[in-house]
């Protein structure tokens, strides 16, 4: 019976460790998810109570930052937050007393040895001594809106495959055409539906659909969230094959014209965009293995919330 047991956990074993095409699998470097910087109030700031008017109870807006994403914010300038829906002067404020970038590095969490899950940097970002300084008669509700502008990213990597002869290979070995296997990285903006075929020769071609994930919306890389057509549903893409020759992929530049490269924009128009690349091999290149193939999406993503405040007289 012992024996028989053993038995049974080894054969689990094997079954967890393979695919059914008899390939090892690979472990996630990542967790993945669909969020990037998760904003939200600290509880009583604004206050849930109505606020007095002629500035006889001043308040603050105080807001829990959460990288939760994948993607780490090294420069905190790369990350700003903004109050609006309100007028600044309302409240006995400027413009750019609204305005603020974070107050240090927001890295996202990470993946240790053990697999065991690492969060994030969280931190509180507070504009302080907001006071109502009109005069109103009875009550009016406001809604202060907080806005998140950042630069993240995702990565992804999958593997495409080699061969002696692209045009007729061998039997065994990997697949040259269909679909691989893809990790990607916890972010908004996601990588889906890897997929690899055969052009000549002497060259391979690649293609993956780019996938908005998160709730917020994402724009040009640097633009600081500008609202222009031509800066929204932009993504920067790189690919690394760590091969000789720089895979070619059907990109823009950051004016919007073609451009033939291995980094460059897409606009995302609808609910995804595919992009077609293609890989030239070498004859020194051929041969019978799988190639590690690193993409990168670079964007700023905006997020906001929401709050009702009560001004009273």
């Amino acid at each position: 019976m012992k024996k028989l047991v053993m038995m049974l956990s080894v054969l689990a074993a094997l079954l967890v460790a393979c695919t059914s095409g008899g390939e090892t699998a690979t472990i996630s470097p990542f967790f993945g998810g669909t969020d990037g910087l998760k904003i939200s109030f600290v509880e009583s700031a604004p206050p849930s109570t109505p606020i007095l008017d002629q500035s006889r109870v001043p308040f603050d807006v105080v807001l829990n930052v959460e990288n939760a994403g994948e993607w780490d914010i090294a420069n905190p300038s790369d990350s700003v937050f903004t109050i609006t829906g309100v007028s600044p002067s309302d409240f006995g404020k400027t413009a750019a007393d609204f305005s603020k970038p974070s107050n240090l590095p927001l890295n996202g969490i990470k993946k240790d040895s053990q697999g065991n899950k690492l969060p994030g940097t969280t931190t509180q970002l507070a504009f302080t001594n907001l006071a109502y300084t009109g005069k109103i008669a009875g009550s009016q509700q406001l809604t202060i809106s907080a806005n998140s502008c950042y630069k993240y990213g995702t990565r992804a990597t999958s593997r495409i495959c080699v061969r002696s002869n692209l045009l007729s290979p061998s039997v065994g070995g990997c697949t040259l055409q269909g679909a691989k296997e893809l990790f990607v990285s916890g972010a908004p903006v996601h990588v889906e539906g890897f997929q690899e075929s055969v052009e000549s020769a002497n060259r391979i071609a690649f293609t993956f659909n780019i996938v908005p994930k998160g709730t917020g919306s994402y724009y040009q890389l640097g633009s600081s969230c500008a609202e222009e057509i031509s800066k929204k549903n932009k993504v920067k893409v790189t690919i690394d094959t760590k091969l000789a020759t720089p895979t070619v992929c059907n990109f823009q530049d950051e004016s919007g014209n073609a451009i033939n490269s291995n980094s460059g924009y897409v606009t995302i128009f609808g609910q995804s965009r595919i992009v077609r690349c293609t890989q030239e091999l070498s004859s020194s290149e051929l041969g019978d293995y799988e190639k590690i193939i690193d993409l990168t999406l670079e964007y700023d993503n905006k997020d906001t919330i929401q709050k009702t405040i009560t001004v009273s007289s």
